[in-house]
């Protein structure tokens, strides 16, 4: 719980630069290869998979473009968040001591989660306008093994982190 963490200001490194511009580098990529595409889409498209990787709904394809306002939102949220780490929940207490370096380790985790969304809500549309290229569907059960790694595995890595600098 928040315990009223210190409030102290953080300076980006290159390392944190460098993640937020591969961040928007795919949203801005994701976008523009909706864009290219859009037009040459048919009115239904599939929207959904089943395990096996096959199509198993469909909607408009006005569908890609909620998708990534969505995608969007979530990483422009998490960039925003990333400026009052003294609000996030820790696992462990936060004193003036540790606070710059959890809160470095904590502003990390979060550009890492952010490039995994941009990531995962690029990869859709690209798969959706696959499927509809090839007529076939190249998703599988790795695929949604692979996401979750992506998101689950810098949490993993952080929390060793974070109990590491205590």
């Amino acid at each position: 719980m928040n315990e009223h963490h210190p409030q102290i200001p953080l300076h980006l490194s290159l390392v944190d630069k460098i993640l937020i511009g591969v961040g928007v580098a795919i949203i801005v990529a994701t976008w523009v290869y909706i864009g290219w595409m859009y037009h040459q889409l048919p009115d239904t498209v599939p929207t959904h998979y089943n395990f096996k990787g096959e199509v198993d709904g469909y909607g408009g394809k006005s569908t890609l473009i909620v998708l990534q306002v969505v995608a969007t939102v979530l990483f422009v949220g998490l960039h925003v968040l990333n400026k009052f780490p003294h609000i996030f929940n820790y696992p462990i207490k936060i004193t003036p001591e540790n606070a710059t370096i959890q809160y470095q380790l904590a502003t990390r985790l979060m550009r890492f989660e952010a490039i995994s969304i941009a990531l995962i809500f690029g990869f859709i549309p690209f798969e959706i306008l696959q499927s509809i290229e090839n007529e076939k569907s190249t998703l599988s059960a790795i695929w949604l093994f692979l996401f979750l790694m992506l998101v689950f595995a810098p949490l993993v890595v952080y929390f060793f982190q974070a109990r590491k600098h205590k």
